[in-house]
């Protein structure tokens, strides 16, 4: 592959996220106009966690992503920007009144659709198909992160805390993922604290509320992760640096 060719996919990749922030802030800020226009936005301590959260993940998305662009070191630009990718995610991890699920997975769409651009120029990072491999392992682990969501079950206050808890935790180790695979250093991503966090939090999320309701889509995504990761682990070990 030629530096020209590299050097448009790399454009296309910060293009591609760009879009998963504009995207996803918009969807964000419609749910959130929308809810406080009918009065359904702050209605009790769950919709205030979610409300106030998104918040928190506007000011902090920005603030990161305005020291992105006042840093020149490259490796630092990386490390905020991954940061930015991850603040921006948490306020799409809760499900506000009037969330359009559609145009959030839009958002995560370009996002992956930027993580194998990358993927594809990183010709010195073991070969194409097993870095597209780990890749997979990447989206199904995000795809396995629980939204948060409101539940009438009888512990649905010990649901609601446990739910908020493994989501958050989630995201912060899907931002270390996303920053290894663009540095290139995949042996980060497949390292077992992630997936075994991931088994626990979501296990405790998917049986507290499993009377109520079964989240299977968590419950695929997490299977899909857990035989990715086994599957990587066995043909990756003798590569992976």
């Amino acid at each position: 592959m030629g530096e020209k060719t590299i050097n448009i996919l790399n454009l296309w990749t910060n293009i591609f996220i760009a879009l998963y922030f504009v995207i996803l802030t918009a969807e964000r800020i419609q749910s959130l106009v929308r809810a406080g226009s009918n009065k359904a936005l702050l209605t009790d301590g769950l919709h205030n966690y979610m409300a106030g959260l998104c918040i928190l993940s506007f000011v902090g998305t920005i603030a990161i992503l305005i020291a992105r662009a006042a840093s020149s070191n490259s490796h630092v630009q990386l490390i905020l920007l991954s940061a930015a990718v991850g603040c921006i995610l948490l306020s799409g991890m809760v499900h506000t009144e009037y969330t359009i699920p559609g145009i959030q997975f839009g958002a995560y769409g370009v996002l992956i659709v930027a993580m194998l651009l990358k993927v594809i120029t990183q010709q010195d990072v073991l070969t194409t198909g097993r870095r597209v491999f780990i890749l997979l392992y990447i989206v199904a682990f995000s795809m396995a992160i629980p939204v948060v969501y409101a539940s009438e079950i009888k512990n649905k206050l010990a649901f609601h805390i446990t739910e908020s808890v493994v989501s958050f935790a989630l995201v912060i180790l899907f931002v270390v993922m996303f920053y290894a695979l663009f540095a290139g250093q995949y042996s980060v991503i497949t390292h077992p604290a992630f997936i075994v966090f991931a088994l626990i939090g979501d296990a405790m999320v998917l049986a507290l509320r499993w009377s109520e309701k079964i989240n299977w889509f968590v419950l695929v995504a997490l299977a899909a992760a857990v035989v990715l990761w086994i599957v990587g682990i066995i043909i990756n070990k003798p590569l992976l640096k």
